[in-house]
């Protein structure tokens, strides 16, 4: 595995913490599994994808006689000529204030039903204390996903105690996407983020 970064023309941070755009590429040893390469937005303070609208690209290429390389960068080179919309988005959301009570209707709509109940609990925990949440307390008890009593885990690292902006919104999103325990999940809780935040920014 290795990661291209693609230096100071593509980075961002406006919480201190900075983000970068990345092409992250891996490969099998013994060509049982397919090259992989994609091309997304990482925020380096906890190596957590921050993933700005969809994912840019993602390709990949099986080992066969007639595999070449350039059929796994050529596709996300390309699209890097767009990550500049990319950074306009993040330039907007971090001037953008939150209210508390769109981001409680937010989760409690928005997030509940592209996701669950729980995973909208802890971005909710993540935006009003900077920690994630781990579980319900007690685990049996119905009620929204932010009105929830949650067991308080680790400080999500970078995030403020109180989000303020919509980038500290979007962190929260990508964090618990980020560490789904199923691959394909995680894929897709990360191709939500862009539509849910447009959701947000509705509000």
């Amino acid at each position: 595995m290795f990661r291209i970064g693609l230096g100071d023309a593509f980075s961002f941070g406006p919480d201190g913490q900075e983000v970068g755009l990345q092409m992250l590429c891996k490969n099998s040893v013994d060509g049982g599994v397919a090259a992989s390469a994609r091309l997304g937005w990482f925020r380096f303070v906890c190596a957590n994808g921050m993933i700005v609208g969809l994912e840019m690209g993602r390709t990949r290429l099986t080992h066969t006689p007639t595999a070449h390389l350039g059929n796994l960068f050529e596709p996300l080179i390309r699209q890097v000529q767009i990550a500049s919309d990319d950074q306009s988005t993040m330039h907007r959301w971090a001037k953008a204030r939150v209210k508390s009570e769109a981001l409680r209707k937010w989760v409690d709509t928005d997030v509940a039903e592209a996701w669950n109940g729980l995973a909208a609990s802890r971005v909710w925990s993540i935006c009003t204390s900077g920690r994630d949440a781990s579980c319900y307390m007690p685990p049996f008890k119905k009620d929204l996903p932010s009105r929830r009593e949650v067991r308080r885990a680790q400080a999500v690292p970078g995030s403020p105690p109180m989000a303020e902006t919509l980038y500290s919104v979007a962190q929260a999103l990508s964090w618990v996407a980020s560490r789904r325990n199923d691959q394909d999940e995680c894929e897709s809780f990360q191709r939500e983020i862009g539509p849910l935040m447009a959701k947000m920014e509705e509000r």
